[in-house]
């Protein structure tokens, strides 16, 4: 397919989640209006929780809400969708995956991704900025790419913008699109957010498709908006505000793409292997 449009869809989602996927649902009709043949949700879309939350609010994949929700939208917006990510009990009972799934317009379900770096940081000394999401979280262990009559998309979530190799090695394996949904804290977006995106979009010469969390959330937790899609240049072709719910659409050409790449064939030129992926 030589052109397409994406979606993006930015939330300030809550831990009710029956609320939340109606709000997803109006937001992915109106997408649906913008004619998207992609629909990339945020990271937590179903619910966003704080970590203590998370276990008591997760879902066991055989009887997801979220998934039935992102299969049913599918088909009803015949459009590919990207469920950000869904908290997924893992065997055992006492953590959770971290989990983003890609459906097809008739509702199967096309790929899965367990986001591989964990979110373990602490930012200032201010009570709710230290982030401890490995302490109920499982981290992944596999890249995961979708192959869609679209083209292929590389997947990730959030925290994993900030790890370049992985971005690499999805290109390098055929990548010509990355999902970044995320829930990207107002501390760490304000300073890195854009500069991250536009990075990757250009060191590997891909389109990127951010759909964030935005605005202050009923747990008190602040997430920076600015959802955007950009393209293998590093331009800018959509973004959201700061701090509401939106839809952002865009075309997706390939022929700019593939002019890009044959311009500058910095893919080609590379002289580094990226590292295997470190087994935890």
């Amino acid at each position: 397919m030589k052109s397409f449009v994406v979606s993006v869809i930015q939330m300030n989602s809550g831990s009710n989640q029956l609320k939340n996927l109606q709000n997803a649902r109006e937001l992915c009709l109106r997408a649906k209006n913008d004619k998207a043949s992609l629909i990339v949700l945020p990271e937590a879309f179903a619910c966003f929780a704080k970590e203590s939350e998370k276990l008591s609010l997760c879902e066991s994949l055989e009887s997801s809400l979220a998934l039935k929700f992102l299969k049913d939208i599918a088909i009803e917006c015949n459009s590919l969708v990207l469920g950000g990510s869904i908290f997924i009990r893992a065997s055992g009972g006492n953590q959770v995956y971290n989990r983003s799934f890609l459906v097809g317009q008739d509702g199967s379900l096309i790929q899965t991704y367990d986001k591989l770096h964990l979110f373990d940081v602490q930012l200032s000394e201010k009570p709710g900025d230290t982030y401890q999401e490995s302490r109920l979280t499982k981290a992944g262990s596999e890249l995961r790419l979708a192959t869609t009559e679209l083209g292929t998309i590389g997947m990730s979530i959030c925290y994993d913008l900030r790890f370049p190799e992985l971005y690499r090695s999805l290109s390098r394996q055929g990548a010509l699109m990355f999902a970044i949904p995320s829930a990207f804290t107002a501390n760490t977006g304000k300073r890195h957010w854009e500069v991250l995106l536009r990075a990757r979009a250009i060191e590997n010469q891909c389109f990127v498709f951010a759909a964030n969390q935005a605005g202050t959330h009923e747990n008190g937790l602040r997430t920076w908006g600015h959802s955007m899609i950009v393209s293998p240049d590093g331009r800018i072709l959509a973004e959201a505000d700061s701090e509401k719910a939106d839809v952002i659409s865009a075309s997706v050409d390939f022929s700019e793409l593939h002019a890009l790449r044959k311009q500058i064939p910095c893919l080609t030129h590379r002289r580094f292997e990226e590292p295997h992926l470190r087994r935890t």
